[in-house]
């Protein structure tokens, strides 16, 4: 299962950071 959370960077913009879950 793939799940994606956004981090903000310090020029104040949002990217896409994917997380892979195994379980």
């Amino acid at each position: 299962m793939t799940t994606v959370s956004y981090y903000l960077t310090k020029e104040g913009k949002y990217l896409p950071k994917p997380k892979i879950k195994n379980s």
